[in-house]
């Protein structure tokens, strides 16, 4: 989990519809596997401790998509991207752990059509 590395390269697809891809498979992995991801999770969410470690993969893996986008002709600073990475991140996070919060705007995230039209109205609207 959270290692572009594992990404494959998409060329000639465009910044959003490559993150678009990215979160939409962290968000099928965690609906498909949801112990897994709160086991990443456990320490934050049981201790109210971050986890260092998981803090440092997350980030690495935010910076490194970053530059990617920006790569792809994304046309936000690095700063912006950063930011609408970290709301992307966080919202996609939010509906790992708690998938059935998310039907209360309509889309079911145990339905892969629907998984991706979440993923990609949040792309869409975030990096513009």
């Amino acid at each position: 989990a959270f290692d572009l590395s594992n990404v494959p390269p998409m060329p000639g697809v465009s910044a959003q519809e490559r993150c678009s891809a990215i979160f939409s498979d962290i968000l099928e992995g965690g609906c498909k596997y949801p112990n897994i991801s709160r086991a990443h999770f456990h320490s934050l969410l049981v201790d109210g401790q971050p986890d260092a470690r998981l803090q440092t993969y997350i980030t690495r893996f935010l910076n490194e998509q970053a530059n990617d986008l920006l790569s792809r002709g994304l046309m936000l600073s690095l700063e912006e991207t950063k930011l609408a990475l970290m709301q992307i991140f966080s919202t996609v996070m939010v509906a790992t752990l708690a998938p059935d919060l998310v039907e209360y705007s309509g889309f079911s995230l145990h339905t892969p059509g629907e998984r991706q039209a979440y993923v990609d109205r949040l792309t869409h609207k975030l990096l513009k």
